[in-house]
């Protein structure tokens, strides 16, 4: 009886031994079958019946982990019916009752015998939800990965109360392995095929051309050229080439000499991995690329192309623009300061056709003598053609058309011309030439014409440039041509005055006639402030750097240089006919000569020259025309601040008597020579030609300064040593006046009108 149960217990054994056997084939099985199969779904659905085969159960569920990581989300599941697929279709870590909840919670496996007994669920809808789907037993048991990452939870139920066997357990363990293993293949495998169909899309539809390439390596090993081994249809559309005619091509094969040199760059990323971009011009397309490449795979790059042609010609545009307007500014700048306007249009040319790649340039003016045009100045042409070409008729050539009609000529492609016109720039191989006419009040004075070797057109901007240096070119001539003018008056009334007075008042009415004349000399400034206001509304609209400020500074010097101007043109022209209108109220001088002082420290400091107020008497009240005395006193103090040497000092100073009040302005400067002492207050009269153009003076400064003293019942006298210094000393009457209204309120030092009259009289110190 022993013998037969011992054969009994042995044959049960071998049967348990290949159930298990074939429980493990099954897994092994499942493993073959399942690691091909894309459909992550079939791989659950196979994983739950062999779950069920094993467990010997009625139901089975799995549940995966949401992304988030804070609810379980059923997947598959056989048996459940709709209401509880539907309960458990999300469980809630935190919250939620069920058993794969807390096996969750726990972070290991649950086995629940009878659902009834279970204390944690007692009274929960989950409760309910597992009696009215038929289950009373539940096991669950996480998947986690070979890396110990937490997947999911694989569950199986019974109708009935149950136990598992140890040996269910540890075969259910053995898939629960295999399962995880196999969904978190599936799992990457299904992420890396949405990359690829990502990448796929990106790389097919991205508005940036794309291209992977390979270097070529000479038997030195040196990178001498790289291959295309796949292009995207935006590549296709920025080449213009056909995929099939670039995928196996190199890029000396498709480009020849005109490639881009980027293979140093494209070696360098494919030998490091270190990714680089850079921007680069191709001449074949006549287009900006950037290039952003890095390397998928040793020995390989990858290059996204973006085309950046339309930004990088906005950029060169407002490069062009910017770099344009400073050659203009510091120019004009120069030919209103220079001695030399000469010299200053020879420098501007220059510059202009460097900027422009000309070639050449010529400037003839007219010679009203000899009926002809002569060169003024020129650059590019060889000495011994210059010889010839020194004077040119009327209508011949570019130059003689334009200087005869008045209008500009652009010739364009000169070299298959068959215009006669021509012939002299064809034979300096000239492709393009432009000569605009220069004028003066209306009358044409001259050409200027600049040549190009390279290129058989100027383009709109080019052409504007030239039209706006020919213009400053004009006004520079213009203000040559008035300057020698006024020298010659000058001469003039110099030689009258040693004749006979009768001949110096008749040089003085050609004088007053002149002033119309030099009136055309305002337009200076005027096209400064135009210049100034375009360049910062084309460049600088919406910021102001310090070269904008620098650009405002010049408006507001050269606005104040022409009110200046006008101011003393007018006022000398009014004394002339005796027209001075004097408004005298009754003030306290010495505040009013110490708010003046104060005014222009700022002046004197920029000239590092020290300006000091002296009085004798605390205060004085006398009968004055403020603005009239305003006007004197800020003359003097320009002079003597202009014509001090920086370390020196002026002093202005306040003395008081019983019938005069005595204002003395006394600087450490050039001093004057004695012979010019009888001529500094005479209209147009000027101590230096040298010194007066450093200063920017008219001649009249002085000579309205004595006027206004005179008008003021006063007296003006001057005492100087060349090389010590002057001082001028007036004399204004003690006494006050009646007036017809309430006394004026004192003058304040930053009142707006003395601050505009002083920054006016010190137009020509630059702060």
């Amino acid at each position: 009886m022993r013998n037969i149960r011992m054969e009994e217990s042995v044959e049960e054994s071998q049967l348990q031994l290949l159930e298990e056997l074939d429980y493990i084939k099954l897994l092994q099985n499942m493993s073959t079958e399942l690691i091909w199969e894309n459909n992550i779904q079939i791989l659950f659905e196979k994983i739950m019946d062999i779950a069920i085969q094993i467990m010997k159960s009625d139901f089975s569920s799995i549940h995966m982990l949401h992304e988030d990581n804070d609810k379980l989300e059923l997947l598959a599941f056989r048996g459940f019916n709709e209401k509880a697929a539907k309960f458990w279709e999300y469980v809630y870590i935190e919250d939620a009752r069920s058993f794969c909840g807390e096996s969750l919670r726990r972070g290991g496996r649950i086995i629940v015998p009878n659902v009834n007994e279970c204390e944690f669920i007692k009274g929960s809808e989950d409760l309910d939800i597992y009696l009215n789907t038929g289950i009373n037993s539940v096991q669950s048991t996480p998947l986690y990965s070979r890396s110990g990452k937490m997947l999911g939870m694989i569950s199986t139920h019974w109708r009935k109360p149950h136990q598992p066997s140890d040996r269910e357990l540890r075969l259910f363990d053995l898939l629960a392995r295999q399962a995880a293993d196999l969904i978190q293949q599936k799992k990457s495998e299904e992420k890396l095929r949405e990359s690829e169909k990502r990448y796929r899309e990106l790389f097919e539809f991205t508005s940036d051309g794309f291209f992977l390439g390979k270097v070529i390596y000479d038997q030195e090993n040196k990178p001498i050229d790289y291959s295309y081994l796949a292009v995207n249809p935006t590549f296709e559309t920025i080449t213009g080439l056909k995929r099939e005619d670039i995928v196996g091509k190199s890029s000396l094969e498709l480009w020849s000499s005109n490639r881009i040199n980027v293979i140093e760059d494209f070696n360098l990323v494919a030998t490091t991995g270190i990714p680089t971009s850079f921007e680069r011009h191709f001449e074949p397309l006549d287009s900006y690329f950037l290039f952003k490449v890095f390397s998928p795979k040793s020995g390989l790059f990858a290059c996204l192309i973006q085309d950046i042609t339309e930004r990088k010609k906005a950029e060169n545009k407002m490069k062009w623009e910017k770099d344009k307007a400073e050659i203009l500014y510091e120019v004009t700048d120069k030919l209103l300061a220079s001695t030399n306007p000469q010299e200053i249009i020879d420098e501007l040319c220059i510059k202009v056709m460097k900027f422009l790649k000309c070639d050449v340039y010529i400037n003839y003016l007219i010679d009203e003598v000899y009926g002809k045009l002569f060169i003024n100045s020129c650059s590019g042409i060889p000495e011994e053609t210059i010889r010839d070409m020194q004077w040119l008729d009327f209508e011949t050539a570019i130059c003689g058309c334009v200087a005869s009609t008045g209008k500009r000529i652009i010739a364009e492609n000169i070299q298959i011309s068959t215009d006669s016109r021509l012939d002299i720039a064809r034979s300096f191989g000239l492709k393009a030439q432009v000569c605009h006419p220069l004028m003066c009040r209306n009358k044409v004075i001259g050409t200027l014409s600049f040549g190009t070797r390279l290129k058989g057109i100027f383009n709109e901007d080019e052409i504007a440039l030239l039209k706006d240096v020919s213009e400053h070119v004009s006004i520079a001539l213009s203000r040559i041509r008035t300057e020698q003018m006024l020298r010659r008056q000058q001469e003039m009334l110099i030689q009258a005055e040693s004749e006979k007075r009768e001949a110096l008042e008749k040089a003085m009415d050609m004088k007053d006639e002149f002033l119309s004349l030099v009136s055309h000399e305002l337009r200076t400034p005027i096209n400064v402030i135009n210049t100034a206001v375009q360049a910062l509304n084309s460049i600088y609209a919406d910021e102001m750097s310090d070269k904008v400020k620098k650009y405002i500074r010049i408006i507001r010097q050269n606005t104040f240089r022409q009110l200046r101007l006008v101011n003393n043109l007018l006022d000398i022209t009014r004394a002339n006919a005796g027209l001075i209108n004097i408004n005298k109220n009754n003030i306290d001088i010495v505040f009013l000569t110490k708010a003046i002082t104060e005014s222009v420290y700022q002046f004197a400091n920029q000239k590092g020259v020290e300006l000091t107020f002296v009085t004798s008497v605390d205060q004085e009240i006398i009968g004055i025309d403020e603005e009239k005395y305003e006007r004197i006193i800020l003359n003097l103090l320009s002079n003597a601040i202009k014509f001090t040497p920086k370390g020196k000092a002026v002093k202005v100073s306040v003395h008081s008597s019983i019938d005069n009040i005595k204002v003395d302005i006394e600087d450490e400067g050039v001093g004057i020579p004695e012979s010019k002492l009888e001529l500094i207050f005479e209209r147009f009269g000027q101590v230096d030609n040298s010194l007066s153009r450093q200063a920017e003076g008219a001649g009249i400064g002085l000579s309205l300064v004595k006027n206004f003293v005179e008008a003021l019942d006063g007296s003006i006298a001057v005492k100087s040593k060349l090389g010590v210094g002057s001082t001028f000393t007036m004399l204004l009457p003690n006494k006050q006046v009646i007036e017809e209204r309430h006394e004026k309120q004192m003058i304040d030092l930053l009142d707006n009108r003395l601050v505009h009259v002083t920054n006016v009289e010190f137009s020509d110190i630059y702060l």
